[in-house]
């Protein structure tokens, strides 16, 4: 009879073990920022996603982004710091919702850069690489 609760118990435990193990590798948050540069994330193939980079316009940088076919940013919007009246030369948040067209491998990509310089290969970089399913 002991054997029979110990395999049970044992049996919970590892699907529960299984369970956090698959949540981890296949769901994922759905809003995203400078700590999840260079993942690959999974999604359902219906949903949205949301990336969030500080950006300093008022410096004349700003992400320069690019998308793989089939992925489509479906909100795009900068939104700036809240500071005293007067103070100028702060930043902000730049905020982009995307929204998969299927199925499929998608990246997205920006680099952060003063758009009227030639690339040097020394500037920031973002990438996020979604999987839909």
């Amino acid at each position: 009879m002991q054997s029979t609760h110990t395999l049970t118990g044992l049996l919970a435990v590892g699907f529960l073990v299984a369970g956090l193990l698959m949540t981890g590798c296949t769901s994922s948050p759905a809003i995203y920022d400078e700590a999840n540069n260079g993942q690959t994330v999974s999604l359902a193939k219906d949903s949205t996603v949301t990336i969030r980079l500080k950006e300093n316009p008022t410096t004349g940088y700003s992400w320069q982004v690019n998308v793989t076919d089939g992925l489509s940013i479906i909100s795009d919007q900068y939104i700036p710091d809240k500071v005293p009246a007067g103070m100028v030369g702060s930043g902000g948040t730049h905020t982009w919702t995307l929204q998969p067209q299927g199925a499929g491998t998608f990246t997205f990509r920006a680099i952060y850069m003063q758009p009227w310089m030639n690339v040097t290969g020394s500037e920031d970089t973002y990438t996020l690489t979604l999987v839909a399913q």
